[in-house]
Formats: structure tokens, sequence, C-alpha cells
């Protein structure tokens, strides 16, 4: 049996397929996220099914990335990728990943802050070197470690950081660097 792949909006999720996100990602977690779910807001979900069975999951976020000296990155934020551990290993979240690379083409850049970057380097992810950073709704100005998809965006001030990124197709307002 293959993977299908079903997207999302956190709003069009019904409450059994909400709950079934909510377990995968606490299994693969090994926590309670429920506070975590709420923190990043309404997002895009890709659900892996096998079958009936909600066998992997990643989601992604709409954020502004702040790179000092340049232009504000429209984000499409990666979070909580996942797959149930008895699935691991059979390419469900690099199909997932796969599929998240078309989907998010009309992004500046993608990120996510990976635990393990194997996964992700493999399918042409690179390390962030550089400051990155958000905003607060009141403004203030967080750095933050994470990682890029897709963008013409050279390395930042290498002052470190790990997020991964990976030249691509998605266009970028900020400079090549020499």
């Amino acid at each position: 049996m293959s993977l299908s792949i079903e997207r999302v909006r956190t709003g069009n999720l019904v409450p059994r397929v909400h709950e079934q996100v909510r377990a995968l990602c606490d299994a693969a977690y090994g926590e309670n996220l429920a506070g975590y779910f709420a923190d990043i807001g309404p997002g895009v979900h890709l659900l892996g099914w096998h079958g009936p069975a909600l066998v992997s999951h990643l989601m992604w976020v709409d954020r502004t990335l702040y790179v000092e000296g340049r232009e504000p990155l429209r984000s499409a934020y990666v979070e909580l990728v996942a797959t149930r551990k008895s699935d691991q290993g059979r390419r469900f979240a690099t199909r997932l990943m796969e599929r998240l690379a078309l989907e998010i083409q009309g992004y500046d850049i993608g990120a996510l802050s990976p635990a393990e970057t194997t996964l992700y380097q493999r399918l042409g992810w690179e390390r962030w070197h550089g400051a990155l950073s958000v905003r607060t709704a009141a403004g203030d100005e967080i750095r933050v470690a994470g990682g890029v998809r897709p963008g013409s965006l050279h390395d930042a001030a290498a002052d470190g950081g790990d997020v991964v990124r990976r030249q691509g197709t998605a266009r970028s307002r900020a400079p090549d660097a020499a």
C-alpha cells in the first residue's frame, strides 16, 4: 500500500483527524504538545495516510524572518515533522518533505529548526550560518535558529545558527553576496 498525502488547513481539520495529528506528534516528540499547537497557531498540514492510518505529518505556518541588513523574508516555517515509530524508515517523511517543496514555492524561503538534520540535508537543505530573527506581536525581535528551504539567499554574517536551508526554486528578495 502506498502513501496518500492530504493537504489541509488547520481550521479545516475535522476533530477526529485533529486528534490523530496530536496523538502522532505527541508520540513522536514524547510529550504533550497541546500548548505548542496553540502557540504556533494555524497553518497548513500535510497528512501522510497509509490506508486508513495517519502515519506521517508536517505543517507550515507563515512567519516573517529577519536577516540583519536585508528585507524581511516571507517564510513557510515548517513545524512538527513526525512519523509513527513503527513506520519510520519507510520514506514517509521524505515524501512529505518533497511535497512540501512544491507547496511552498511562492514563499521567499522555507525554514525549520530540526533536532536532527540528516533527513533534511539528504533532501538538499543546508545549514543557515548567520543571525536570524522573528518579531513578536508586540514588535520585539527574537533571535531564532531554524532551517531554511529554497531561496537564492547567501549566508548572512557567519556567527553560527542551527538553521537548515536549500538553494532552489523559491524567489528571494535578498541580493546575492559576492
